[in-house]
């Protein structure tokens, strides 16, 4: 299902920041959770999770959003690898950190260093004017989905509240 190599962290995401108040659950939501993207293409999945962010009322400009979103990926993909990406970026469209999450149970390509299809998707967004929030839940997505048996248990999860529940828990 998953490799078990080890996800290679951008320069940006190794260094030493505090963890131990950045838990996944605090910038996700049940809401904000797909167990079942149908996007097939990055375009398509980027805008799905959008989508329930705005739903949620977490945004306050999408376009915004996701001018920003799809402007970092065009610098690089967020494709880490494993099955991992984590479509990201900073905006005037949020208050706020804000996150969504979703799994896509087939993969589709994201432009990973190893051409590995992601299923497990993270999206961050916050605003423009603040940076340390924003790196450390990248950091505690990173360090969170390294583990191989976290990439599986969350996998295997059917429900939304099963994902935060695990994320809550483990994250």
């Amino acid at each position: 299902m998953f490799e078990s190599e080890n996800i290679i962290l951008p320069e940006s995401l190794s260094g030493n920041y505090p963890l131990e108040k950045t838990k996944l659950s605090n910038f996700l939501r049940p809401e904000t959770i797909i167990v079942d993207l149908v996007g097939q293409s990055k375009q398509a999945v980027i805008d799905e999770l959008i989508g329930v962010m705005d739903a949620a009322g977490l945004l306050l400009d999408r376009s915004q959003v996701r001018e920003a979103v799809i402007e970092r990926e065009r610098k690089l993909s967020t494709g880490l690898g494993n099955g991992i990406a984590v479509p990201h970026g900073k905006t005037i469209g949020v208050e706020r950190l804000v996150g969504a999450f979703g799994i896509h149970r087939t993969g589709i390509s994201f432009d990973a260093a190893d051409g590995a299809p992601a299923k497990l998707f993270f999206m961050l967004v916050s605003p423009k004017s603040v940076s340390g929030p924003h790196v450390k839940a990248l950091a505690a997505v990173a360090k969170f989905m390294r583990n191989e048996r976290n990439r599986e248990i969350i996998f295997a999860a059917k429900t939304t509240e099963e994902v935060f529940s695990i994320f809550d828990k483990k994250g």
